[in-house]
């Protein structure tokens, strides 16, 4: 995923948290958190998912291009 975008720094900053903060919340690491936010690093499922859960969203508020990226890897069902 990097050149898509995700909205994982807008989402976190919008319920008040600072990266160490969600790391800590979602079970990532701060280096995920920051290399997400930054593009460095590809998100998967599971991480997708902790993040989400603790941002109290749904994954593709957070990775827009997440499900369309999966499908066409034919990893989801439409």
């Amino acid at each position: 995923m990097n050149t898509r975008t995700n909205r994982l720094r807008e989402r976190r900053i919008a319920q008040g948290l600072k990266q160490v903060e969600l790391a800590a919340d979602s079970g990532v690491s701060l280096a995920t958190v920051n290399k997400l936010e930054l593009w460095n690093f590809r998100v998967s499922l599971p991480t997708a998912m902790k993040l989400a859960k603790t941002l109290r969203c749904p994954i593709k508020d957070i990775f827009p291009d997440f499900a369309s990226a999966k499908q066409r890897e034919g990893a989801c069902q439409p």
